[in-house]
């Protein structure tokens, strides 16, 4: 049977219809029910105060502090993940010094200073592919070749080592933290408590994988606070040595400990939001403080010898949402604020 145009016409605009009706179904079960075109910004600050003892040398102590910003895009919506685009918008370390820690002289300071901008040049507007479970875990993460010849290139170390320590593993864990706020909406109550899994990078020495337990403390109306604790363990690297052999790594011990922190996790609200005319509509994550420490001793084996080294790091790393963020399905044939196109 021939069909009109205008009957062709419908027939498309039918299709499409539930073409948008299905992706917003699949939506509704993804993480915070995100859609696609939606985004926020969360922005980390890592504060570390490490403390080494060669033979028996004075100890030496470094502070310092990272400040990252990653930017997150839905780019597809599946039944069983939400894939997202994590962008490094901001990446900034800064050395801090006070009290008894070792002092740097203006040059050295300097040259730290203009090392991070190379560096910070090379990393920021790298996109990591992140698959999302509605449970927050990752399901798959695609991380650039330009990621590790990047750090190549400032010099951090060969590429071959650094896929070896920063692994996929370590990367997800940090893009990943701010989707641990995905308790069951059923259950948004206190004693409510669910799992999730962290792993952090020692570089040559290993990783620590930790088994995080987040539980509901406090609720009122959308708003969830929410103790976290961890159960970490060490896990030993493949080589303990450098690629060019000069400096190996033995007799390894390390622990880790005191793993702790907090979050607060907040629901859609009931208000409309003008934007969408529907109700408001936001990532659930708020904010995040996570504490731990690292302590152990090794052996560095090296052309002029062997020294053995002790070591203690305490690390606090504060994670708060940006209030740039746009969260929630968009009527048909209306765009986001921010992507409309100016008259």
């Amino acid at each position: 049977m021939m069909r009109s145009p205008l009957q062709s016409v419908m027939c498309l605009c039918t299709m499409w219809l539930l073409a948008v009706n299905a992706s917003t179904c699949h939506a509704q079960r993804s993480i915070w029910g995100l859609f696609y075109r939606n985004y926020f910004t969360v922005e980390t600050t890592i504060d570390r105060t490490t403390t080494v003892t060669i033979d028996d040398g004075k100890p030496i102590v470094n502070k310092s502090r990272e400040v990252l910003q990653v930017r997150y895009d839905v780019r597809r919506l599946r039944p069983t993940e939400v894939v997202l685009l994590a962008t490094i918008q901001k990446c900034r370390r800064i050395p801090v010094t006070d009290g008894e820690a070792q002092t740097e002289s203006q040059s050295a300071r300097t040259q730290i200073t203009a090392a991070d901008e190379r560096l910070t040049a090379r990393l920021e507007k790298l996109e990591f592919e992140v698959h999302i479970s509605p449970d927050g875990g990752i399901n798959d993460i695609k991380v650039p070749a330009e990621f590790y010849r990047q750090l190549d290139a400032a010099r951090l170390s060969s590429q071959s080592v650094l896929q070896s320590t920063l692994t996929k593993a370590t990367i997800s864990s940090w893009l990943a933290r701010p989707f641990w706020m995905v308790t069951d909406v059923g259950r948004y109550e206190s004693d409510n408590e669910w799992q999730q899994i962290d792993e952090v990078s020692m570089g040559l020495l290993g990783q620590i994988r930790t088994l995080v337990t987040c539980a509901v403390t406090d609720v009122e109306e959308q708003k969830a606070s929410v103790a976290i604790t961890g159960k970490s363990r060490h896990i030993s690297p493949v080589n303990l040595s450098a690629e060019n052999g000069q400096i190996a790594f033995t007799d390894l011990k390390v622990t880790a400990s005191d793993f702790d922190g907090e979050a607060v996790m907040i629901r859609e609200s009931d208000q409309i939001d003008e934007r969408t005319e529907r109700p408001a509509q936001r990532p659930w994550f708020e904010s995040m403080t996570l504490r731990w420490n690292v302590e152990g001793e090794t052996r560095a084996r090296t052309q002029n010898g062997g020294r053995r080294i002790v070591f203690q790091q305490k690390r606090t790393e504060s994670s708060r949402l940006l209030p740039d963020y746009y969260v929630g399905n968009l009527p048909l044939f209306r765009a986001p604020r921010e992507l409309q196109v100016p008259q």
